[in-house]
């Protein structure tokens, strides 16, 4: 696979650069904001052997490429070298006319949603953040598992205690993680973000604060009132605070006189946002955060594993749009206040293993040797690896009935492991290689649960797709491709 052909083969059939308003990376898929969607040749894109799917969401042009795509995102930055500024994720360098994200100081003309936009700013933020959430998750699973079991004294442990102090760092400072990534976002100073980033985790602030008991705290300038609340573990509230900021910026930037501008401008940007931070923006996404946390947890408490279990059943559509990064956004919400998820990661591990009980299936029924291949090789990315978009184009939405049986396993998952109170206590895709996120202290069962929730949504689909009649499977006909 040569990733620098099909970077330049994207990028010709997304309608070439000058369509290319924004670029982004999640895990599997390359996210285009174009300039008039019209232009890409989406028939062209779903026939290359190399690309998983294409999908229109959130006001995207998301071009699916499984575990690929960061490589391939390196080369679109490398092709497009003779504009070279600075670059979000992997790579040092990226095209001028690329930003990291929604471009800040562009019109785009097509008419998208407020909370679609809203979403995929938020995914296009935190999904350089992702080496953090799941290196520390993962870490803080290994450790509370060799603490379940005896193998350290966490009081005299110099090594346990030193390895839990930075798989903790990774997620009390999530707020200058996010205020780091929002600036390149945004295309603001990452230095100042990340200092107001700092501020909202700063010791003598978390001391000013009741955790448990928000309220205000006292007044600034003798007249402004401040609303004191913990701002640890929060992702939404740097987001806001970093936009805002970008605008000041840009604004003296464009108004301050050149003489000025490098002493004075930087006082000047942090004499507004400081209170600006502390008075309005944090606290009022504060609260934002805490209800779409709190809304989730309520729909969990008050419909339980049934809940769960009919979200299992929409769930693997919401991922076929890209829907489901709203839950996602809610579920690091929660993991930050409480430590687990309960509801994103349970309904997620539903439908990757329900993803890959098709395509083994697939793999057995059909006689079509490079269908069996490729439901092979998607079956077991979505098993071992947790990526179920491979699986997801190529077998499931190809088949109605097929993704009538992985909506059967997803619910059939999602509702054991909700009915069982199955939580996440570190944010990553479900897999086989990371049942550690399973892990924590004062729940012994819960990787037990895990693996039998796993095992039912895997089963579950791969019966239903083994026994029932699906039209074309066998000769590799797709009764549904495009």
């Amino acid at each position: 696979m040569d990733y620098r052909d099909i970077a330049a083969f994207i990028i010709d059939n997304v309608g070439g650069w000058d369509n290319v308003q924004a670029l982004t990376h999640c895990m599997t898929r390359l996210r285009f904001d174009l300039k008039d969607d019209s232009k890409a040749n989406e028939e062209a894109l779903r026939d290359n052997e190399n690309i998983v799917g294409v999908v229109k969401s959130a006001g995207q042009f998301q071009v699916v490429l499984g575990q690929h795509v960061s490589k391939v995102y390196e080369q679109i930055i490398a092709i497009k070298d003779n504009q070279i500024i600075e670059v979000v994720d992997t790579t040092e360098k990226r095209s001028s006319n690329l930003s990291s994200g929604v471009p800040s100081g562009e019109a785009n003309d097509k008419k998208v949603g407020i909370f679609s936009k809203l979403i995929s700013t938020i995914v296009g933020i935190v999904g350089p953040l992702l080496p953090i959430l799941i290196g520390a998750g993962l870490g803080r699973a290994i450790l509370a598992l060799i603490v379940q079991f005896g193998w350290v004294n966490t009081e005299v442990s110099l090594t346990y205690k030193l390895f839990n102090m930075v798989f903790d760092a990774g997620f009390t400072y999530l707020p200058i993680f996010v205020a780091i990534s929002a600036a390149k976002h945004f295309k603001t100073n990452v230095y100042l973000a990340a200092l107001l980033g700092m501020a909202l985790v700063h010791p003598t602030w978390n001391a000013s604060v009741d955790v448990l008991n928000p309220q205000f705290i006292g007044k600034i300038f003798s007249f402004v009132p401040v609303y004191g609340m913990s701002y640890t573990s929060s992702i939404i509230p740097s987001i806001l605070v970093v936009w805002v900021m970008s605008k000041v910026d840009h604004f003296l930037n464009k108004k301050l006189p050149d003489l000025i501008k490098p002493t004075f401008g930087p006082l000047l940007l942090l004499a507004i946002m400081i209170p600006a931070t502390f008075v309005v923006l944090a606290p009022v996404m504060g609260v934002v955060s805490n209800l779409l946390g709190n809304a989730m947890l309520w729909f969990f408490n008050t419909f339980g594993g049934i809940g769960l279990g009919i979200l299992g059943l929409i769930y693997p559509w919401m991922v076929a749009t890209g829907t489901h990064s709203t839950l996602a956004v809610g579920g690091l919400q929660i993991l930050g206040q409480n430590g687990f998820d309960p509801i994103s990661r349970t309904l997620t591990m539903g439908a990757n293993m329900a993803q890959a009980g098709a395509t083994f299936a697939a793999s057995i029924k059909t006689k079509d040797v490079k269908l069996k291949s490729m439901s092979l090789s998607a079956g077991v990315t979505a098993l071992v690896a947790g990526i179920t978009e491979p699986a997801l184009y190529t077998v499931s939405l190809q088949y109605r009935k097929i993704m009538y049986a992985v909506m059967a396993g997803s619910a059939a998952g999602s509702l054991f492991g909700g009915l069982m109170g199955l939580k996440a206590f570190a944010f990553m895709s479900p897999s086989v290689i990371n049942i550690p996120m399973w892990i924590g202290e004062g729940a012994p069962n819960n990787v037990i649960i895990a693996i039998i929730s796993m095992l039912i949504a895997f089963l579950t689909t791969f019966v239903i797709t083994l026994f029932m009649k699906i039209e074309g499977l066998e000769e590799g006909a797709s009764v549904n491709k495009k």
